[in-house]
Protein backbone atom coordinates (compact mmCIF):
# COMPACT_ATOMS: atom_id res chain seq x y z
CA UNK A 1 0.00 0.00 0.00
CA UNK A 2 0.89 3.60 -0.52
CA UNK A 3 -0.12 7.03 1.00
CA UNK A 4 0.84 10.30 0.12
CA UNK A 5 1.45 12.59 2.71
CA UNK A 6 3.19 15.91 3.71
CA UNK A 7 6.28 14.56 4.82
CA UNK A 8 6.56 12.20 1.38
CA UNK A 9 5.26 8.41 0.45
CA UNK A 10 4.71 6.15 2.72
CA UNK A 11 5.26 2.40 2.25
CA UNK A 12 4.59 -1.31 2.94
CA UNK A 13 3.76 -4.48 1.22
CA UNK A 14 3.94 -8.33 2.84
CA UNK A 15 5.44 -10.83 0.33
CA UNK A 16 5.77 -14.15 1.32
CA UNK A 17 8.87 -16.52 -0.63
CA UNK A 18 8.83 -20.12 -0.96
CA UNK A 19 12.59 -21.80 -1.70
CA UNK A 20 13.72 -25.00 -2.52
CA UNK A 21 16.94 -25.08 -0.53
CA UNK A 22 17.42 -25.38 2.94
CA UNK A 23 20.93 -23.65 3.88
CA UNK A 24 21.48 -20.47 5.09
CA UNK A 25 23.91 -18.34 5.97
CA UNK A 26 22.95 -15.88 9.24
CA UNK A 27 25.77 -13.87 10.92
CA UNK A 28 26.14 -10.62 12.96
CA UNK A 29 28.93 -8.98 11.18
CA UNK A 30 30.96 -5.39 12.28
CA UNK A 31 31.81 -3.25 8.94
CA UNK A 32 34.36 -1.01 9.00
CA UNK A 33 34.73 1.93 7.33
CA UNK A 34 37.38 -0.22 4.52
CA UNK A 35 36.05 -2.29 2.28
CA UNK A 36 35.35 -6.09 3.39
CA UNK A 37 34.81 -9.25 1.28
CA UNK A 38 32.09 -11.43 2.97
CA UNK A 39 31.93 -14.87 1.41
CA UNK A 40 29.04 -16.79 1.51
CA UNK A 41 29.03 -19.86 3.11
CA UNK A 42 30.06 -23.10 0.90
CA UNK A 43 27.19 -24.55 2.60
CA UNK A 44 24.68 -22.78 0.16
CA UNK A 45 25.46 -24.30 -3.34
CA UNK A 46 22.65 -21.74 -5.18
CA UNK A 47 21.96 -18.29 -3.38
CA UNK A 48 18.64 -17.09 -3.88
CA UNK A 49 17.59 -14.13 -1.59
CA UNK A 50 19.96 -11.69 1.02
CA UNK A 51 18.32 -9.17 3.34
CA UNK A 52 21.72 -7.30 5.08
CA UNK A 53 20.10 -5.42 7.64
CA UNK A 54 22.34 -2.04 8.58
CA UNK A 55 21.54 -2.08 12.34
CA UNK A 56 23.95 1.12 13.14
CA UNK A 57 21.76 4.11 14.15
CA UNK A 58 24.29 7.10 12.23
CA UNK A 59 26.46 4.92 9.81
CA UNK A 60 25.02 4.10 6.28
CA UNK A 61 26.86 0.57 4.70
CA UNK A 62 27.88 0.45 0.79
CA UNK A 63 27.20 -2.93 -0.70
CA UNK A 64 28.32 -4.70 -3.78
CA UNK A 65 29.20 -7.29 -5.63
CA UNK A 66 32.95 -6.38 -6.80
CA UNK A 67 35.27 -4.20 -5.28
CA UNK A 68 34.70 -0.61 -5.31
CA UNK A 69 31.24 -1.30 -7.01
CA UNK A 70 28.80 -0.41 -4.20
CA UNK A 71 25.25 0.06 -6.07
CA UNK A 72 23.41 -0.57 -2.89
CA UNK A 73 23.49 1.68 0.09
CA UNK A 74 21.93 0.81 3.27
CA UNK A 75 20.85 3.75 5.68
CA UNK A 76 21.19 3.26 9.61
CA UNK A 77 18.93 1.36 10.72
CA UNK A 78 17.37 0.17 7.54
CA UNK A 79 17.52 -3.00 5.67
CA UNK A 80 17.95 -4.53 1.99
CA UNK A 81 16.23 -7.26 0.07
CA UNK A 82 19.04 -8.46 -2.68
CA UNK A 83 17.66 -11.18 -4.79
CA UNK A 84 21.16 -12.89 -5.61
CA UNK A 85 22.02 -14.89 -8.94
CA UNK A 86 22.69 -18.43 -8.02
CA UNK A 87 26.49 -18.27 -8.39
CA UNK A 88 27.51 -15.30 -5.70
CA UNK A 89 30.57 -16.23 -3.55
CA UNK A 90 30.48 -12.94 -2.20
CA UNK A 91 29.28 -9.42 -1.02
CA UNK A 92 31.59 -6.74 -0.48
CA UNK A 93 30.66 -3.82 2.23
CA UNK A 94 31.98 -0.93 3.54
CA UNK A 95 30.67 1.82 6.26
CA UNK A 96 30.58 5.29 6.16
CA UNK A 97 32.41 7.25 9.09
CA UNK A 98 32.29 4.31 11.78
CA UNK A 99 32.02 0.96 12.00
CA UNK A 100 28.58 -0.70 11.77
CA UNK A 101 26.93 -3.96 13.06
CA UNK A 102 25.40 -5.42 10.12
CA UNK A 103 22.98 -8.85 9.96
CA UNK A 104 23.73 -10.63 6.78
CA UNK A 105 21.22 -13.81 5.81
CA UNK A 106 21.67 -15.30 2.53
CA UNK A 107 19.14 -18.28 1.71
CA UNK A 108 19.58 -21.08 -0.54
CA UNK A 109 17.73 -20.66 -3.94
Amino acid sequence: SVSDGTAGVSLSANKTLQTVGTALDLRILEIGTVEEEIAISSEITSCGLCVIQNMDGENFVDVGFETGVYPIRIPAGLFAIVPLTPATSSLFLKADTGACDVKLYVHEA
